[in-house]
């Protein structure tokens, strides 16, 4: 059977690049397609060498320590797979002035992989992924005539310069696929008082608007990381954009693509196999008790001293639960280690669960996990019978009722689809749990970034003299395995 028709390359590219969790998770993706692949032409006596490369154009990230994981998880485990070393940029902003946009890997103001229209296309698939700063675009800020000013104006915001940075990478080096994500709440209009605007309907709208306009067919979907394989209430809208001007190669119109690829995205939803705890490293693991005994010596050493004003929040709500303030905590809790390092905002937050528990006669509606890193008046927390975590977001400190423990970091990670028991095990030397925290609360949940790319190399075709039915076979090959 002829491949043809399919991409062989597959270039990718990214932005706000974290964990480089798209990079990974397309590496690990193509790795078992080619395996598959190569299984399925032995079977059909095909003799076509096919397979799938992949090549990272660059990755941008600011943050330093995020930069360090990246140079050490994923530049250097590519560099043993690609021809050419990957260019890691250091700030979005400054990618479009030569004299600032400085490559870590290289010491150099290194040029992006720019679209050039007089030699066009080659034979290949680019793929694009930023998961953009969301502060403009939260349901906090929704006028929209002035974030669309905003945006032109070159206003200095962090998050709209970021965004203004994801449209220049999209301008300039023209992917066939831009793939974003962006926070759930996006789509919010409630209490728009920017009625004059006869354009937008909310953020949304507005980002779709300004990717269009860039010659592309987009359409966005909300994804439940819990229906693509990881137990968290984590929810957010990917972007599929493909270029209009596909060039000559692409046999189908960008916006039938489009359509077909997110299709092919929301197919592959199903219940998710495993429960939290399934991610979750035994108690007694090395990893576990090195943290538990960081956080008893800094308990030691002392902290600085809680300044918010939580004593009279938590006040006020014990006299809601007509409980005594100040809480004790339950002998059982009390007798945890991990309890005693806590500060006392974050022991009476799980004084305030446990009072709820008790309240709650059905097993499986009592909370499991609680992020104690927000307030008593409004914890995001999970029941035993939901089988999901609380969303991970940044800074969060999820605490395991039933274990009496905090997630690590590393853990965190997991729960988004990046298996830490992949990587080497020195990876504290790279980062502390808290700094694992925070690319977690970053990151793209893996699965869904896979669901993407594996609906796109199933969707697309590129011009071909095979018969339509040889090119079938191939979608519906892959299509099985997106579905195993």
């Amino acid at each position: 059977m002829s491949l043809i028709s399919l991409p062989r390359t597959i270039r990718l590219m990214s932005a706000c690049s974290g964990s480089g969790c798209f990079e990974l998770a397309t590496h690990a993706a193509l790795c078992e397609i080619n395996r598959r692949f190569k299984r399925f032409r032995m079977e059909n006596q095909d003799t076509d060498p096919f397979h799938f490369k992949v090549s990272t154009s660059f990755l941008c990230e600011i943050v330093p320590n995020k930069q360090k994981f990246l140079l050490e998880h994923v530049i250097k485990h590519q560099v043993e797979t690609e021809e050419e070393t990957p260019c890691l940029f250091e700030n979005i902003i400054n990618l479009n002035d030569g004299e600032t946009r400085r490559c870590i890997v290289h010491s150099a103001a290194c040029e992006l992989d720019r679209f050039d229209p007089k030699k066009g296309d080659a034979d290949d698939l680019s793929i694009f992924a930023a998961g953009f700063s969301c502060k403009s675009f939260s349901k906090m800020n929704i006028n929209f005539t002035e974030l669309r000013t905003a945006l032109a104006d070159q206003k200095e915001c962090s998050s709209l310069a970021t965004f203004r940075g994801v449209l220049h990478i999209v301008r300039e080096c023209r992917p066939r696929i831009v793939l974003l994500e962006n926070v759930d709440s996006i789509d919010s209009s409630v209490g728009q008082s920017d009625s004059s605007d006869k354009e937008a309907k909310s953020n949304l709208q507005v980002v779709l608007t300004q990717i269009s306009e860039l010659g592309y067919s987009c359409r966005a979907e909300k994804l439940k990381a819990s229906e693509y394989g990881v137990p968290q209430r984590r929810t957010r809208y990917y972007f599929v954009c493909v270029r209009q001007n596909g060039g000559s190669a692409l046999s189908e119109p960008a916006d039938l693509l489009v359509e077909r690829i997110m299709d092919r995205v929301l197919s592959l939803r199903r219940e998710c196999r495993h429960n939290p705890d399934y991610f979750l490293l035994p108690d007694s693991h090395g990893l576990v008790q090195i943290e538990l005994n960081r956080r008893v010596s800094k308990k030691k050493d002392g902290e600085a001293k809680d300044k918010a004003a939580w004593p009279e929040q938590h006040s006020a709500l014990a006299e809601k639960y007509g409980v005594q303030w100040p809480l004790q905590p339950s002998k059982e809790l009390a007798s945890s280690v991990w309890y005693d390092v806590l500060p006392d905002r974050e022991k009476e937050v799980l004084c305030f669960v446990n009072i709820m528990n008790e309240r709650i006669t059905n097993v499986d509606d009592k909370i499991q996990y609680v992020d104690i890193s927000q307030s008593a008046t409004r914890l995001p927390t999970s029941t035993r019978g939901s089988q999901v975590t609380p969303t991970i977001l940044p800074g969060s400190k999820l605490w395991h009722v039933g274990r009496k423990r905090l997630l690590l970091g590393t853990e965190l990670m997991a729960l988004q689809g990046l298996p830490m028991t992949e990587f080497p095990e020195n990876i504290l030397t790279t980062l502390s749990q808290k700094q694992c925290a925070d690319l977690a609360g970053n990151m793209f949940a893996v699965p869904c970034v896979m669901a993407v790319v594996m609906s796109a190399l199933s969707t697309l075709r590129f011009e071909t003299y095979s018969e339509e039915e040889e090119l079938d076979a191939v979608a519906s090959s892959m299509q099985k395995w997106c579905k195993s």
